[in-house]
């Protein structure tokens, strides 16, 4: 440790990241300057504790995290680190996010971006104004320790949250992949760059990916705040103060004819993502989707991007603000045609469990990739006994080879507006109702919809119960109703209790008698992240589905074409295409008596796919960097 060395730490009872300059070097202790409070501390060499302060931790408390970077001989590379010190003599330790010109995310907590050149900011993020010079940019690396520049084996299972593997891909990748940004109110802008603007396209991309993009790195520490603030509240009994914390989440998506039209190379890329949505009848044998010509008007044309916004406050204003700043750059000078906006708004029920328009729990049985997750389910009471969640990183990440860093990961994204005939659906379940049941009340109306969506609405998955209110002699514990996932088939291989056909059994059927098995059927998950839009009240209401995935061929289009309509044991009765046919679906009249299993009307036709595209979540570098 030497004088004008880095800290990065976290204190004890909270997860916030601080950046801290040293000062000076004690034989036992040593003084430094926190960047952002500009609060003073000393520190015990000996015990991580803090001696003397200006600022809000008090004297004895303990760093329980604390990693040194110091000047290197390196030269300045993408993601690696630099100090700048500005003209008032102050450094600061930040990501170098492009080299040419070299731009730089600074650590500390509001994680400013700057851009310079000739040793003066043409770029400002904060409090430093463009056009001011700077005296120094200094290659740094972590002292003693160098991350290696090797790429993270994303096929390993279980790589941790706060770990070094996560944190050396976590600046390349846009959030939302590899966890959900986790807001309740979205805005979906779909665009056409127009044409001879081709340049005009790029430098808007650099410059909106150097300046609004969220990383997976921006994401995790927003989300950090915002799990302490509720951890403090608990501990204090209080209402936790969210509204102050929240952020925008923003990400950006290419189609193959945006690629196309920013002249860049994509023959690495899945021929069903070149190929676009608008062809996958063409290109699949079984996608049944409904003809382009049908699509609402704005999916009709050629879409060559997709800006996602999201926002956690308890309203839309900020969010819709945000979404017509942005719209309104895109139409500057013509750069492009705004061609649909979509606007996503979250609904839960009465125990604050997300749930589509048909008022089923929704997002229950997602991928997990951290161990930390894990261990969340747990605390909370959900076991991963008879089904694990936990998959590697490639089953949603891929190598972005237009990326500029060994650490640029990128993923394919699916799209696809759903509109939901809510009544529909209900009057369709009292018919199957009455034809699967003598003078059925409401507990057969409800177990008629648990076996067409293979839950109850409040979660309950049906092959473990009857009932929504009680699962063997155990009353239903209403908080975990929405997260019960630990389950699987083997006391239900007739389908005497879940039909083969129930929704949540046709595109998870967890089926396979073998761990290889049961992972290998586990590679045609997706990481869901979709949300529904449409309020309660309103004719035209559905969900916005989106998923992550490493293959649109292996995971989205397996899914719909080889569980969702495949014929056998009838098609999907939610999202199944194609003709379907009456007597395929078959019921149980009794509860786990396969004896009674007969066929039924066929139930079909509440989701109408309304549009959509395939994309690609490229890597922070490929966009920051685009020739």
């Amino acid at each position: 440790m030497k004088k004008h060395d880095f800290l990065i730490c976290t204190f004890k009872g909270d997860v916030t990241v601080y950046v801290a300059e040293i000062l000076n070097v004690f034989q036992d202790r040593f003084d430094c300057r926190f960047v952002h409070s500009e609060s003073l501390y000393t520190f015990s060499q000996q015990t991580w504790t803090v001696l003397k302060t200006t600022g809000a931790f008090p004297v004895g408390t303990p760093l329980t995290s604390h990693e040194l970077y110091t000047e290197s001989t390196n030269p300045p590379t993408l993601n690696s680190f630099t100090s700048v010190t500005f003209a008032n003599g102050k450094s600061y330790l930040g990501r170098i996010i492009t080299v040419d010109p070299l731009a730089v995310r600074f650590l500390h907590k509001g994680i400013p971006v700057y851009v310079f050149e000739n040793k003066k900011i043409i770029s400002s993020g904060g409090v430093y104004p463009r056009g001011q010079a700077i005296l120094d940019a200094k290659p740094f690396a972590l002292a003693g320790n160098p991350l290696e520049l090797q790429p993270i084996d994303l096929s390993r299972k279980g790589i941790s949250y706060n770990g070094a593997d996560f944190s050396k891909i976590a600046p390349e990748i846009q959030g939302n992949i590899v966890k959900s940004h986790g807001r309740d109110h979205t805005s979906h802008i779909f665009f056409q760059f127009n044409a001879g603007k081709t340049e005009d396209a790029k430098k808007f991309i650099k410059e909106f990916a150097l300046t609004r993009l969220t990383s997976a790195l921006k994401q995790k520490q927003d989300s950090d705040k915002i799990t302490t603030e509720k951890k403090l509240a608990r501990q204090e009994n209080r209402e936790p103060r969210l509204e102050a914390l929240q952020t925008l989440f923003i990400s950006l998506m290419l189609s193959s004819k945006g690629y196309a039209y920013l002249h860049q190379d994509t023959t690495d890329l899945e021929a069903d993502f070149n190929s676009g949505m608008k062809k996958a009848n063409d290109s699949s044998f079984q996608m049944f989707d409904v003809p382009v010509e049908n699509w609402e008007a704005g999916y009709q044309k050629e879409i060559h991007g997709m800006i996602l916004i999201g926002w956690g406050g308890k309203t839309r204003e900020a969010l819709d603000a945000e979404t017509s700043k942005i719209t309104d750059r895109l139409k500057a000078n013509n750069l492009a045609t705004i061609l649909t906006t979509e606007k996503g708004d979250a609904i839960t029920n009465a125990n604050n469990d997300h749930i589509e328009h048909f008022g089923y729990v929704d997002g229950v049985s997602q991928p997990k990739f951290f161990n930390e997750e894990l261990s969340e389910l747990k605390d909370n009471g959900v076991q991963t006994v008879h089904w694990n969640p936990l998959m590697p990183l490639d089953l949603v990440l891929i190598k972005d080879s237009r990326g500029k860093s060994i650490h640029a990961y990128g993923s394919y994204f699916v799209f696809r507006k759903l509109e939901q005939d809510v009544n529909g659906f209900r009057n369709a379940v009292v018919d199957l109702a009455g034809e699967l049941f003598n003078d059925p009340g409401n507990d057969q109306f409800d177990l008629t919809g648990a076996m067409i969506v293979g839950r109850f609405k409040n979660g309950v998955p049906v092959t473990i119960s009857s009932s929504n209110k009680k699962i063997g002699t155990q009353a239903v514990n209403n908080t975990l109703a929405g997260k019960i996932n630990d389950f699987n088939y083997d006391s239900d291989a007739d389908g005497a209790k879940c039909p083969f056909h129930a929704h949540i059994r046709k595109t998870n059927p967890r089926t396979s008698s073998t761990a290889a098995q049961s992972e290998e059927e586990k590679r045609h998950m997706m990481a869901r992240r979709g949300i529904s839009y449409g309020k309660p009240s309103e004719e035209k209401v559905g969900l916005l589905f989106m998923s992550f995935q490493s293959s649109i061929f292996q995971q989205f289009q397996h899914q719909q074409e080889v569980f969702a309509n495949a014929d056998e044991h009838g098609k999907d009765p939610i999202i199944g295409q194609g003709e379907f046919a009456d007597q395929q679906q078959k019921y149980a009249r009794t509860y786990n008596d396969k004896k009674t299993i007969e066929g039924a009307k066929s139930f079909n036709g509440f989701v109408t796919l309304k549009g959509g595209e395939y994309f690609f979540a490229p890597s922070i570098s490929f966009l920051t960097s685009i020739q």
